[in-house]
């Protein structure tokens, strides 16, 4: 079936076509006579400049914003259904109650945003050739800078932010159930009244300030790891368990727990259980972690300088800020084991 005619799809905006298009947006909304609401499906608008430019109740489903300036640009109520903002820059846009479902914002910088009451839950756009535009239907923020935003009630229903970074973002009454944080950082944000249920949050980072402010009974949340007092015996164990080749003591399990700010400095931790445990702001500092299992670790600022990580498995780690001076990395002596990242 053939869209409407005043309906633009699968063309190549240009800077000129833009303006244009702003024009008669403008006129649109101000009532005027020629005036036309901009109304694009699955066209291509990466790379441009919009800073500035209103196109409040306009439509522009399955586009691509790829790398485009949306400085002070004004979607408020618009229909942005599918589209991808990847690695664009929103600062103090305003997407207020726009219809954001499947919307892709990976790699993009949503700095003073105002994105209250926006609907970001799952969505799916439709090809011309049958076929979804995009590879998954959750709206994503994957390792997107998130600063001052408000984003209260907004439905985030299943929304992946795997390695963003949230900072004094307003979540008031956000509807963020089973929304998956892996790898995500928190700092000072707001999660008063926010429905977590179910929301993944094992391997995310949260601040004091966001934890005490937030309601996380429902929230999946990592177990805490050992205490402090408790540590030293754990470490003996392995290393019994390290110099006996196995035969005696314990190999350190951490999997999975929260060790948020350990202190390790110097622990001999080769070959330990580590895979996705929390370890943001860990003082790992000469800690031998030779053929250690680091998938899918939290690393975010840890102190690794002068570790050894020869063997060692970092798949999936995330090391945002993380100290890796003097560190030794490589084959691990004459074993087929090296450091994997």
């Amino acid at each position: 079936m053939s869209a409407p005619p005043n309906i633009l799809v699968g063309y190549r905006i240009t800077s000129e076509a833009l303006r244009g298009l702003h024009v008669l947006h403008r006129r649109f909304r101000r009532g005027m006579r020629e005036g036309r609401r901009a109304m694009l499906k699955n066209c291509d608008l990466s790379d441009l400049v919009f800073a500035g430019l209103d196109f409040s109740d306009a439509e522009f489903i399955g586009c691509s914003f790829r790398n485009t300036v949306l400085v002070e640009t004004n979607f408020e109520r618009a229909n942005l259904f599918g589209s991808c903002f990847t690695k664009a820059d929103l600062t103090r846009a305003n997407l207020t109650r726009a219809d954001l479902r499947g919307a892709k914002f990976d790699g993009a910088i949503l700095k003073d945003t105002k994105m209250s009451g926006a609907d970001l839950r799952r969505g799916e756009v439709i090809g011309e050739d049958g076929k979804p535009i995009h590879a998954r239907a959750e709206t994503s923020f994957r390792a997107a800078t998130i600063e001052g935003a408000e984003m209260g009630e907004c439905r985030l229903y299943g929304a992946d932010f795997e390695a963003a970074k949230l900072s004094r973002v307003n979540l008031l009454n956000a509807d963020m159930r089973y929304s998956t944080f892996k790898g995500t950082e928190f700092t000072e944000v707001s999660l008063k009244g926010a429905n977590m249920l179910d929301a993944d949050l094992r391997h995310a980072a949260l601040d004091e300030t966001t934890s005490q402010g937030a309601s996380l009974m429902r929230a999946q949340r990592a177990k805490r790891g050992p205490s402090p007092d408790d540590l030293p015996s754990i470490l003996d164990a392995h290393r019994h368990w390290v110099e006996s080749g196995g035969k005696a003591g314990r190999r350190a399990d951490f999997r999975g727990l929260d060790m948020t700010g350990a202190r390790l400095e110097g622990a001999l931790l080769a070959s330990a259980l580590l895979k996705g445990t929390v370890l943001t702001d860990a003082n790992l500092k000469r800690a031998i972690l030779a053929a250690a299992d680091l998938r899918d670790a939290v690393l975010l600022r840890a102190d690794l300088t002068g570790a050894n990580l020869r063997g060692a498995d970092l798949r999936g780690a995330y090391l945002e800020g993380a100290l890796l001076e003097g560190a030794a990395k490589g084959q691990l002596g004459d074993l087929a084991l090296s450091t994997k990242s």
